[in-house]
């Protein structure tokens, strides 16, 4: 089953869900969010520093506030020994900057344990690739970007796209990636050792990975 994780950031105009049943955790006032959503969560975790109502969830789960791991990262831990390896995440960009970094790290960490992981942002996705491929349909639209997390990134290839790229190296310091198009074709991305991070249009659609189908708007 997808577990979804519900953060206090932006939630933006349009969210896409994953088609029911799914498992949901909301991390502090991530509850409104999913409010919003109309979804009633499974499991409330967090400090309780920015819930500003009582919740109804089915398990809540209080934690220090002096702590190590952020609110969303206590809830993919949890996720993690529950046995949940797919993942997708709303509200958890927007608002700080610094917890928008926070949780793609928290992307980086799920790929690096083989977890397909989203993060649902303003009309864009974030995901992770490592060592692997993913494929998207010819009918995407819109711009795409393409990052590496690792310091080294090698055999990276994009196919399909307007600027290709054939086995090519990529760093973390160096932001060769950004700024591609879908043109229309059967497009791949892959990286034979290292994890990249992509950055896409909510109008490109993945083959075959997908964690979410169904679109919502907000009340």
């Amino acid at each position: 089953m997808i577990c979804c994780i519900f953060g206090a950031g932006a939630l933006y105009g349009c969210e896409r869900l994953p088609e029911p049943p799914f498992f949901s955790i909301c991390a502090d006032g991530g509850y409104e969010a999913a409010q919003k959503l109309g979804v009633t969560p499974d499991i409330l975790i967090g400090d309780f520093d920015s819930l500003k109502k009582e919740s109804d969830c089915k398990e809540v789960i209080r934690l220090k506030p002096e702590k190590d791991d952020t609110d969303t990262l206590s809830a993919v831990k949890l996720a993690l020994k529950r046995g949940f390896s797919d993942f997708v995440f709303y509200g958890c960009t927007g608002g700080r900057t610094d917890h928008t970094i926070a949780n793609l790290q928290i992307l980086y960490e799920l790929a690096k344990r083989g977890c397909r992981a989203y993060l649902v942002g303003n009309h864009e996705i974030f995901t992770c690739l490592s060592n692997g491929s993913v494929s998207f349909s010819r009918e995407s639209q819109g711009m795409f970007s393409v990052f590496s997390l690792s310091e080294k990134s090698t055999g990276v290839s994009e196919t399909g796209v307007k600027y290709t790229l054939d086995h090519a190296e990529m760093t973390n310091g160096f932001p060769i990636g950004v700024s591609n198009e879908w043109i229309g074709k059967s497009a791949e991305i892959s990286v034979r050792d290292g994890v990249l991070l992509l950055i896409y249009s909510d109008q490109a659609k993945e083959t075959g990975r997908t964690l979410f189908t169904t679109e919502r708007r907000k009340p």
